[in-house]
């Protein structure tokens, strides 16, 4: 499909929600649908839970910090101030399985192990996805969220090459 087939769908969106939202702005959002269907299924067995995720993620020695350090320090710096976490943290809404208190202490501590900290934006980023396909993120300030899912894509794309 061309960019243009997708304008009606579009500008259904902009009437409905009284937004201006445009394909450039959304395209992180789409692609983060892609890039979370493949890690779904290639590393969480087609079921993510936080548990999950750290029993995929604990003891992958392989992965290389380099490769994650920027996302870690974009969702650091987004969530953790005066080495608290903040009320950005707190919109998260994380559940009770979902692990909030590893998440934060590994955010809030600079000397977590690499893979605790690869552990915890993965978590971060399963957050932002249950936010976003369950209804939590505002339609019309998702392209306030265009960081997060950039972000997010690189942090896949980066994890699903030890993978594929």
């Amino acid at each position: 499909m061309t960019e243009a087939k997708f304008t009606p769908l579009l500008n259904w969106i902009n009437l409905k929600f009284g937004v201006d939202l445009n394909e450039v702005e959304l395209e992180s959002v789409k692609y983060f649908s892609l890039f979370w269907n493949i890690f779904e299924d290639k590393v969480c067995g087609r079921f993510c839970t936080a548990d999950v995720i750290e029993r995929s993620l604990i003891n992958n020695t392989a992965l290389d910090w380099s490769q994650f350090e920027e996302v870690y320090s974009y969702f650091s710096n987004r969530y953790v101030t005066n080495r608290q976490t903040n009320d950005r943290f707190e919109h998260l809404k994380f559940r009770a399985a979902d692990k909030m208190l590893f998440v934060s202490t590994t955010l809030t501590n600079t000397a977590a192990p690499t893979n605790e900290k690869i552990i915890a934006i993965a978590i971060i980023i399963f957050r932002l996805r249950n936010n976003l396909f369950h209804g939590e993120k505002d339609i019309r300030l998702i392209n306030e969220q265009k960081d997060n899912f950039e972000n997010a894509n690189k942090f896949l794309m980066a994890l699903l090459n030890y993978y594929l």
